[in-house]
């Protein structure tokens, strides 16, 4: 028996993700377009975070935006830099 796969595509499309980053998790919330996808809760890591955008949207333009709030720019670290270097 044959058996066919598919993979989707998001090439040209945009992925928007809120951050809400804390030091032990962050909260990720996901919106294609203008329509949420989903939310859930990680570990604090860009590359975790990089990795399930690629598998789950790849070929998109990711957005990511995080807050500021409480602790500053500076407390975001690692999340500051993913943002200016997601591609």
């Amino acid at each position: 028996m044959w058996t066919q796969h598919t993979q989707v595509r998001f090439d040209g499309q945009d992925v928007y993700v809120g951050l809400d980053n804390a030091k032990r998790s962050w909260k990720v919330a996901i919106y294609l377009g203008d329509m949420f996808f989903q939310a859930f809760t990680q570990t604090p890591s860009p590359e975790a975070l990089m990795h399930y955008l690629r598998h789950h949207f790849p070929g998109a333009r990711y957005h990511i935006v995080y807050e500021a709030g409480y602790f500053g720019f500076g407390s975001s670290g690692p999340s500051a830099n993913l943002v200016q270097n997601v591609r």
